[in-house]
């Protein structure tokens, strides 16, 4: 191999070296934008279910004279007879300390003769 076929084969070669690399800091930079796009959304979504979690006030510990109060009314009978349901196993978990289950079963009440109002039918 003479000198000038080495130095053409060495420009060829430090050429590909070149192209490759771009190629590789172009699909890179596309990778990191992607992940930057999909962090943003999964922050978006994060903040949105913790607001919504957030309105939805956790339950306290009761003070003395302390009244929970939950508007059903824009429920229809189907929707009260679930969350009757819902409420209704919930408050036959062991893992709920008794001022909770008596809360979940008051609530379960409630929901059922506000459903049996709503219906017309007689406890």
């Amino acid at each position: 191999m003479t000198e000038e076929e080495r130095a053409e084969w060495e420009q060829r070669l430090r050429s590909a070296v070149d192209e490759t690399l771009r190629r590789r800091a172009a699909r890179r930079q596309l990778r990191e934008q992607h992940q930057a796009a999909r962090n943003h959304g999964l922050r978006h979504r994060h903040a949105a279910r913790l607001a919504r979690t957030r309105t939805g006030a956790a339950m306290t510990t009761p003070q003395p004279g302390q009244t929970l109060t939950v508007d059903v009314s824009g429920l229809t009978s189907g929707d009260l007879a679930s969350l009757g349901s819902a409420l209704a196993r919930l408050s036959g978990w062991s893992s709920h300390t008794q001022p909770v289950l008596d809360v979940l079963v008051d609530l379960a009440s409630q929901v059922g003769r506000i459903r049996d109002q709503r219906t017309g039918r007689r406890p």
